[in-house]
């Protein structure tokens, strides 16, 4: 299915058939609510603007967002999407930006070559990223793991929660800040050709600053793992 307009559409799911798809044409502003649905791909051609409201669960495999594309997704149902994706023919860190808004997911599994990946304001239940060639950003974020690995791109938080972090960074950094308190938190941290340095803005007894890995706490119900290759692993616990 393909929606040629502009407007407000309301698509009710049933049993998933093979190769599922809806479409919203390029340049268009859509609100689309979902209703149960389970579709193969979603596609947001080029300079799309959709705001996706959730009543129930819904699932797809393959969300594919072009250039300009931005998804808001707004507070209700849930939604598992199996990848986001780039199509192949898109080569510039420009045409290869994820970006997601706003809502709630059950599981996001985001990638981007030759791009980046940047959420706000997101609640999910896992969350993993993969980029090559750009950086991973979260803001106001939470779940109950975060994987975020960035080939040649920071891995950037910015008040995000989790009890469960991995994140690598390969010819950058891991940056930012982190919603909790740094003491409640197994450390295994590696910054190489770099430095480790920790602190907490409401502890000041907290603070790590080192350039050789630094393990400590490591059986503490809450984790955090972060490998910076020739980069640094800088971060700040903020309540």
């Amino acid at each position: 299915m393909t929606l040629w307009r502009s407007g407000t559409y309301v698509i009710t799911g049933g049993e998933k058939r093979p190769g599922a798809k809806i479409t919203i044409a390029k340049d268009r502003m859509v609100v689309l609510t979902l209703r149960g649905v389970t579709a193969d791909r979603l596609i947001l051609q080029s300079n799309v603007n959709l705001r996706l409201d959730l009543k129930e669960i819904s699932a797809l495999q393959t969300l594919e967002m072009r250039q300009g594309s931005v998804l808001t997704l707004t507070s209700g149902g849930a939604m598992t999407i199996a990848e986001v994706a780039r199509p192949a023919d898109t080569s510039t860190e420009a045409n290869t930006k994820v970006f997601i808004t706003g809502g709630s997911l059950d599981n996001l599994n985001a990638t981007a070559n030759n791009g980046k990946v940047e959420v706000n304001n997101l609640l999910t239940q896992t969350f993993a990223a993969s980029t090559r060639n750009g950086r991973i950003s979260l803001a106001n974020t939470s779940a109950l793991s975060i994987t975020a690995q960035a080939q040649n791109g920071d891995v950037k938080l910015d008040h995000t929660a989790s009890p469960y972090f991995y994140c690598t960074a390969t010819n950058a950094s891991v940056v930012g800040t982190v919603t909790g308190r740094g003491a409640e938190y197994g450390l295994n941290l590696t910054a190489d050709s770099g430095r480790v340095t920790l602190t907490d803005a409401n502890d000041d007894s907290f603070a790590i600053r080192s350039s050789a890995p630094v393990q400590q706490n490591l059986g503490a119900a809450q984790s955090f793992t972060a490998n910076a290759s020739n980069g640094n692993v800088n971060l700040e616990f903020v309540q």
